[in-house]
C-alpha cells in the first residue's frame, strides 16, 4: 500500500525524527533567505543610483525590507495552505495569498511617495515589491531541495558581478566587500540546501526511509559548511590586517635572503662580511620602496583580477542568458495559452451545435522549459524523484492526478519507454504493460482515473494506483535499446 503524505506535518515518534525535522526546517529557511537575498545587487543599485540620486537611502534597508516581504509571503502561504481548509479551491487560495501582497506593496510605495522620493522610482517600487511577494508565495509550493537550484545561483552570481562592474564603470560609490559578502551568503545558503538534498537523494536511492538518517550527519554537514563560510567571511573582513601581516612577512623573508646572500658573498670573496651600520641584531628596516614599484604591482593585480572576473562572466553569462530566455519564453507561452483558452470562437459554436471538440494537452512541455536542452540522465532522474516527493505531499484531488500523470509520462521518457504525444491514457497504459511485460492492474486503473478527471471533471479521483506506479518506476533501470521500439497491435 502506498503511503500518503499530507501537507500537515505529523508529530514525530522519536527524538531523532524531531531533530531531523527541526534541521530540515532550518535548511528550508536558509534556502528561502538565500534565494531572496540573491537579488540584493538590484536594491543596492537602486539605492546608489536611483533613489534620492545620492545613495541616502541605504541599500541594506531596501534589502532587509524586501526580504521581510518575501519571507512573510512564504510563511503566510504555507500557513494558509496547511490550516485554512475552508479555502479548498486553488483559485481562491491564490487570490488570497497573492492579493494580500498588494497591501505591503502599496504601503511601501506610499511611504516612498510621502518621503519625497523621485516619482519614477516610487512607481517602480510597487510592482517590484508585489512581484517579490508572489515570488515568496510560490516558493512555499516547492520542497526545500528545489527552492534554490543551480540555475538560480548562476543568475544571481552574474547579477552580482554585473552590478559591481556598473558601479565601478559609472564611478558610483560602492563597497565591493559588501557584494562579495552577499554572494558568499547566497552561495552558503545554496550549498546547505543542495547538501541536504543530496543526503535525501542517497537515502532514497538505497531504499532507506529518511527518518533512519542520523541527525548528527545532517548537523555535521551544516557545521562544516558554517565553519567554511565563517572562515571566508573573517578573511574578507580582516583583509587589510592580513595584507599588512603578509607584507611584513615578505619584508622579513627578503631581509633574511639578503643577509644570507651577503654572508655567502663574503665567504667566497675571502673578506669580512660588512655589517650594515645603525644597529645590532634583529630586523632592520628595509630600504624604502619606490612608489613606482607599488603602483606597478597594484596595476598587475588589478589586471589579473579583471581578467579573472572577465573569465567568470564569459563562462557564466551564456548559461544565465539561456536560462532567463527559456523562463521568459515559458511564461509568455503560459500567458498565450490562458488567452487562447478563453477566446476560442469555434468552441462555443461547436458546443451550441452539439458537436464534440477535443484539445491536445502536451504534458511533457515540462517546468524545465527554461533549459534549451534536456538535462543529463542522472540530473533528470534526481529532479523526477524530487517532484515525486512533492507529489506525495499534495492533497488528493484532480490537480494531484494531473500532476502525477505528467510525472508518469516524464518517468517513462527517462526510462526510454516510447511515449507519443497523441496517445490516449489507455494506449499509454497498454504500451507500458507490453514493454514491461507485466499485467499490473494499476496501469489500467490509472488510465481510467485520469480519463474521468480530464473528460468527466471527476473531483474525487483515486490516486493510490498512480502513486504506486510512480514509486515502482523510479528504481527501474532504463529500457534496453533493443526493446525501445514502439509496439503496435
Amino acid at each position: 500500500m502506498a503511503h500518503r503524505n499530507h501537507n500537515r506535518v505529523s508529530k514525530p515518534e522519536n527524538p531523532k525524527a524531531a531533530s531531523s525535522q527541526r534541521l530540515i526546517k532550518i535548511v528550508r529557511a536558509m534556502t528561502v533567505f538565500g534565494y531572496l537575498a540573491g537579488f540584493y545587487p538590484l536594491f543596492l543599485l537602486a539605492a546608489t543610483y536611483g533613489l534620492e540620486q545620492d545613495g541616502a537611502l541605504s541599500g541594506a534597508v531596501l534589502l532587509m525590507g524586501s526580504i521581510a516581504v518575501g519571507i512573510l509571503s512564504f510563511w503566510f502561504s504555507r500557513w494558509l495552505t496547511q490550516t485554512k481548509r475552508g479555502l479548498s479551491t486553488p483559485t481562491l487560495q491564490n487570490l488570497v495569498r497573492y492579493g494580500l501582497g498588494l497591501v505591503p506593496a502599496a504601503g511601501v510605495t506610499a511611504a516612498a511617495f510621502l518621503s519625497g522620493q523621485p516619482m519614477v522610482w516610487t512607481v517602480c517600487l510597487f510592482p517590484a515589491l508585489f512581484i517579490y511577494w508572489i515570488l515568496g508565495a510560490r516558493l512555499s509550493e516547492k520542497p526545500y531541495s528545489l527552492i534554490f537550484r543551480q540555475q538560480h545561483l548562476i543568475i544571481q552570481t552574474v547579477l552580482h558581478i554585473l552590478v559591481l562592474l556598473i558601479l565601478i564603470l559609472c564611478d558610483l560609490p560602492c563597497r565591493s566587500e559588501v557584494l562579495v559578502a552577499s554572494l558568499l551568503t547566497v552561495a552558503f545558503c545554496y550549498g546547505a540546501g543542495a547538501n541536504q538534498g543530496n543526503l535525501d537523494f542517497l537515502m532514497e536511492r538505497r531504499g532507506h526511509d529518511l527518518s533512519h538518517l542520523p541527525p548528527k550527519i545532517r548537523r555535521y554537514n551544516l557545521k562544516l559548511l558554517a565553519i567554511l563560510y565563517a572562515v571566508v567571511v573573517i578573511l574578507l573582513l580582516l583583509r587589510d590586517v592580513l595584507a599588512y601581516a603578509l607584507k611584513q612577512l615578505l619584508i622579513g623573508v627578503i631581509w633574511v635572503i639578503a643577509q644570507v646572500g651577503q654572508l655567502i658573498a663574503g665567504l667566497f670573496a675571502g673578506q669580512e662580511t660588512v655589517v650594515p651600520q645603525g644597529g645590532g641584531g634583529g630586523f632592520s628596516d628595509p630600504p624604502a620602496a619606490s612608489g613606482g614599484g607599488e603602483s606597478v604591482l597594484s596595476q598587475i593585480l588589478s589586471v589579473l583580477i579583471g581578467l579573472a572576473v572577465l573569465g567568470v562572466l564569459i563562462w557564466l553569462c551564456p548559461k544565465a542568458f539561456r536560462i532567463v530566455r527559456g523562463k521568459l519564453h515559458a511564461w509568455w507561452r503560459a500567458i498565450l495559452r490562458v488567452f487562447r483558452r478563453r477566446s476560442r470562437p469555434g468552441a462555443a459554436q461547436a458546443e451550441s451545435r452539439g458537436e464534440y471538440t477535443d484539445t491536445e494537452t502536451d504534458l511533457l512541455s515540462s517546468s524545465d522549459a527554461g533549459l534549451t536542452s534536456a538535462p543529463p540522465p542522472r540530473r533528470a532522474l534526481r529532479q523526477l524523484k524530487a517532484e515525486v516527493r512533492a507529489f506525495d505531499r499534495m492533497s488528493d484531488g484532480p490537480i494531484k492526478e494531473r500532476e502525477g500523470y505528467r510525472l508518469l509520462l516524464k518517468g517513462m521518457q527517462i526510462k526510454h519507454m516510447p511515449v507519443a504525444p497523441g496517445d490516449t491514457p489507455r494506449e499509454t497504459a497498454i504500451q507500458a504493460m507490453r514493454l514491461l511485460d507485466t499485467q499490473n492492474p494499476d496501469w489500467q486503473a490509472n488510465a481510467d482515473t485520469y480519463s474521468r478527471v480530464r473528460y468527466e471533471n471527476c473531483q474525487t479521483p483515486d490516486t493510490v494506483p498512480l502513486a504506486r506506479l510512480l514509486h515502482q518506476l523510479l528504481p527501474m533501470k532504463p529500457l534496453p535499446e533493443k526493446r525501445r521500439g514502439r509496439l503496435e497491435d
